[in-house]
Order: C-alpha cells, then structure tokens, then sequence
C-alpha cells in the first residue's frame, strides 16, 4: 500500500509538477459527463486525503484539498475528456516554464455512479494507460461546476448560533478560491458571491491583502468564538501558482478577532509553494 499522500499529492502524482493552468483549455463537449464538483471516496481510495475535483464546462479543471494541518489547497488545469473509448480517455494541460504539457491517463463512470481515474503511472512523456490500478474514486457533489451558497444550511447555522462564523467564513473562502482559480481575481465584497457582510450572530470584515485578501468573523454578543481567514496566491521561481487558504478560530469565546495568520518566509521554490499558513497565538485551526 501507498503512504499517505500530501495535500493536492494526487494532481502532483498524476500530473508530474506542481503546475499553473494552461491558458487556453479546450472546451469540452456539450456532452461531457464529468462536468460538475466530484469529491474522493476516501474509503475506496489509495492514500487520498480530503479532496475535490471540479470539472467546468471551459475545460478547467480545479483541485481542491485540505490538508492534515487543515490548510485549504487550490490548483487549476485545463482538461479535455474522449467520451468514446472505454474507459473515457482524459487528458489534462498545464503550463510550466511557459511550456505546455500535457498528460494523458483514462477515466470511468461506474454502475454506482462514482468516477474512478487512474493516477498510477502516469504523468508527462508517459503512455496513457489501458488498465486501472491504485485509482483515484470520486462521488458527485453537484452537476454544477460552480458552488453556490447553501441558503438552507445557512438559515441551519444562524439558528445553532455556534455554526454560524464557521459556516460563513468557510463558505466564503471556498467559493473566493474557486473564483480566483476560475477567473484569477478575487472577490471584493461578499455580495458578489452571495453572501452579507452581517448575518443573525455575526459581523464580517473583508480586507484585502498583498497577493490574497483576508476575512473576520465577529460575534455581536459575548459567549461565541471569533474568527479569522487568510486567503494567498503563491508563485515559485518557475511560475507555479498555488492558492492556500487557512480558517482560524479563537480558541475561547471572544468579541476580539484573533490575531492575522502567519504565512511563513518562502524562497520561492517549489517546496516552499506548500508551506502552510499557520494561526496567530490564541487561535486554532479549523477545517471548512
């Protein structure tokens, strides 16, 4: 068996490098059956940790995954799937040192209705593979390649009261590096992904921040935690671009945002792409 794999591993497994999307993915047919949000079925699959596939409908191709330390990871690819061979073949572009690459590997609906791709052996200058071993299985989400905003579990949230930061904050730094990846901007108020700037329980801040932004969750009344969420771009020295996200909860009940998160002096190679934010003194990390 295969040791666990680092957050995002299985795209770095798969693809060969950590890598900035191509910029100008193919456009998938109308009647691509990947389009929508895929997430890994953990007990079926080799050394996956949390993880996401977001197929679009322009042939990008996103990957998120948090992490152990609960740290949020983005990556985007440009894609494009063969529906007619059995399995689908799928091919997946990425630029590196402004050179394009691409890998080729296969993928399958199953009768359950999962989608399994293969990940073994696979990677840039390789054959595609013909059979599937130690591969990637994904359950569908959504036939929607976008996110949107739970209106019901947010009226679940405001209602639970202790929910409600979490929730909102969470909701938004998902759906903020889902735009940045899509569209390579991000947000500048939380209208524009649907959301307010004040809910039953809360009051929230967006500021923007060098290459990222960041979010606080205040509380209105005493006897709930406070929140805070840093959102970054990264870049290494060969152009790899990377998002990171990190959530952070006060670690008591307080009116008082905590502290910004620490995001550690990088030298701009590709190991120091993931080094991961870390929360400010009196706060914990949190996944979302």
């Amino acid at each position: 068996m295969k040791k666990p794999l680092c957050n995002l591993a299985i795209a770095l497994s798969l693809f060969g490098a950590i890598s900035h999307a191509a910029g100008q993915a193919q456009t998938p047919a109308p009647s691509n059956p990947l389009i929508g949000r895929w997430e890994a079925d953990i007990e079926k699959s080799i050394g996956v940790e949390p993880l996401e596939l977001v197929f679009s409908e322009t042939g990008q191709l996103f990957f998120l995954s948090m992490s152990l330390d609960k740290t949020l990871s983005g990556l985007l690819f440009g894609y494009s799937v063969d529906t007619q061979p059995n399995p689908m073949h799928l091919d997946l572009t990425w630029l590196a040192n402004d050179r394009k690459i691409t890998a080729h590997t296969i993928a399958q609906l199953t009768p359950e209705g999962t989608l399994k791709i293969q990940t073994d052996e696979t990677g840039e200058g390789k054959a595609r593979p013909r059979t599937f071993k130690d591969e990637m299985t994904l359950r569908r989400v959504s036939k929607e390649s976008m996110p949107k905003l739970d209106a019901q579990a947010l009226s679940n949230s405001e209602q639970s009261k202790t929910g409600e930061g979490l929730f909102v904050i969470g909701s938004f730094i998902r759906l903020a590096m889902t735009q940045k990846l899509q569209k390579n901007e991000f947000p500048t108020n939380f209208m524009t992904l649907g959301l307010n700037s004040e809910t039953a329980n809360y009051r929230y801040q967006l500021q923007s921040q060098p290459n990222g932004l960041k979010v606080i969750g205040r509380p209105k009344r005493e006897g709930l935690n406070s929140y805070i969420a840093l959102l970054i771009e990264r870049t290494d020295d060969r152009g790899n671009s990377l998002a990171l996200a990190k959530l952070c909860q006060s670690f008591r009940p307080s009116l008082i945002a905590p502290a910004t998160p620490v995001v550690p002096e990088s030298d701009h190679s590709s190991f120091q792409l993931f080094a991961g934010i870390k929360c400010a003194s009196g706060s914990e990390a949190v996944a979302f």
